[in-house]
């Protein structure tokens, strides 16, 4: 057998061990799932697969590595590789350059590494989530257009790079969101990006010190980076001049000093800056002349200094504005009268 038109599903099978049979299948015309096979250690007779329409591999309990997927040449819709304990690796998609569904990798316990994906350009929509002891992530060097990217809850994770080709997120849905992902230190990823189609979430990445997407120039959404707990320098954002959705920088505790914002000129729905213990200052805020919401300033127990504010309130700013609960309290009409400031 070398083609199966439709679905071909292999699942719930309590003693399969291999999948021999198959060794000659070529072409599967819509989904090829591999579900709930306990006892299956590898895809060998899988081998010469060359075309799918999708494909899931979830829940095989001793499955370790599916490297013998790496003759597939299309995939029409996504990938799907969840909740496979054992698995170590994925290194079996070389040769794909385009998805045009999701990439999901969630749930697989021992993963270490995500690679096999060097020459892929496009995909829907990507979620690298739940890996308990993946490491590093470091495949998606000529990925060039997709929507948005979820790197979520992977707890041994400590180092982001590549992603360089990408310059843009797709429109209306390219959040980007890095969260809870509490040993992750080097974000050295998306340094191309200029503009992201959604909003943009760095949070609860406890060891995280620095951000950096220095040519990152417009956000369409929104600006989170919260919890935070080690982080000392947004230095990264040396090119960002609009967002237009709300800017929370909140429970940072090491960071002293907001910086990087320097081209921030507008920001289209609310300013929250919230119980940062060691901010001092708000100086990178001094282009700022657009705000569309209200200002939040609270419990940063160390920020005297508000300056930073001067040219929006100069600017005819006029909204909503509450500053309380810092080490220096000033009404927006004192920022502007030059007592910005102990």
């Amino acid at each position: 057998m070398q083609i199966v038109r439709e679905n071909l599903w292999i699942a719930t099978n309590q003693s399969l061990t291999s999948l021999n049979g198959l060794d000659n299948l070529q072409e599967v015309g819509e989904s090829l799932q591999v579900l709930n096979n306990p006892e299956i250690t590898n895809l060998d007779a899988l081998r010469s697969l060359i075309k799918v329409g999708s494909i899931v591999v979830l829940n095989n309990s001793k499955l370790e590595d599916i490297d013998q997927l790496n003759s597939l040449e299309e995939i029409e819709g996504g990938i799907i590789i969840q909740s496979n304990p054992s698995l170590l690796a994925i290194d079996a998609f070389n040769n794909i350059e385009s998805l045009n569904g999701v990439l999901f990798v969630e749930k697989n316990a021992a993963l270490l590494e995500v690679t096999g994906f060097e020459n892929l350009k496009s995909c829907l929509q990507m979620t690298i989530s739940g890996n308990d002891n993946l490491l590093r992530l470091n495949s998606f060097e000529n990925l060039s257009s997709i929507g948005p990217i979820r790197i979520t809850d992977n707890p041994a994770l400590n180092a982001i790079v590549g992603f360089n080709n990408l310059t843009s997120t797709q429109q209306d849905i390219g959040s980007i969101d890095i969260e809870n992902n509490v040993s992750l230190i080097e974000f050295d990823a998306l340094q191309n990006l200029t503009l992201i189609n959604g909003h943009l979430n760095i949070s609860w990445n406890s060891s995280l010190e620095t951000i950096s997407l220095p040519n990152l120039e417009k956000i369409e959404a929104s600006l989170s980076i919260s919890w935070n707990a080690k982080l000392i320098s947004t230095m990264g954002f040396a090119a960002l001049e609009i967002v237009n959705g709300d800017v929370v920088i909140a429970r940072n505790d090491e960071l002293t000093q907001l910086s990087g914002f320097d081209l921030l000129n507008e920001i289209g729905e609310d300013l929250t800056i919230g119980n940062n213990g060691s901010l001092e200052s708000l100086k990178t805020f001094e282009n700022l002349s657009i705000l569309g919401g209200s200002i939040y300033i609270h419990s940063n127990t160390s920020l005297t200094d508000f300056c930073g504010l001067t040219h929006l309130m100069e600017s005819g700013w006029s909204g909503n504005c509450s500053i309380t609960d810092n080490n220096y309290n000033p009404d927006c009409s004192e920022i502007i009268e030059a007592t910005c400031s102990l």
